[in-house]
């Protein structure tokens, strides 16, 4: 598409207002991902550890809750949005979600 400029998925992301505000295909979930140290159940395509935390979900999905904490699961969507990373998975891919309160953030791992 000649005379469009250099479109990247970074430039593209950046124009998004509110990314809790994005639609979801049914059955899918938006994870905030946390970086962890040595934390070695998730399995994302780089070599750091992630936890997700749940910031939204199609309305089809009844068993996790926004801000329930997923800690095996697995997605071929991770970006940055405003510094932060994010990734896009299916319900099915979820495999350890634990609610908020059953997990502790004090730990260091």
């Amino acid at each position: 598409m000649e005379g469009r400029g250099d479109i990247t998925k970074r430039s593209v992301l950046d124009r998004i207002k509110n990314i809790k505000s994005i639609k979801l295909l049914p059955g899918t979930l938006l994870l905030r991902l946390r970086s962890v140290s040595s934390f070695d159940i998730v399995g994302l395509e780089d070599d750091a550890s992630y936890y997700g935390e749940v910031i939204l979900k199609h309305g089809v999905i009844e068993d996790i809750d926004i801000g329930d904490i997923v800690l095996d699961f697995s997605s071929n969507c991770s970006f940055i949005y405003r510094g932060e990373r994010y990734a896009i998975t299916n319900r099915s891919s979820c495999k350890l979600v634990l609610p908020r309160d059953n997990f502790n953030f004090d730990i260091d791992f």
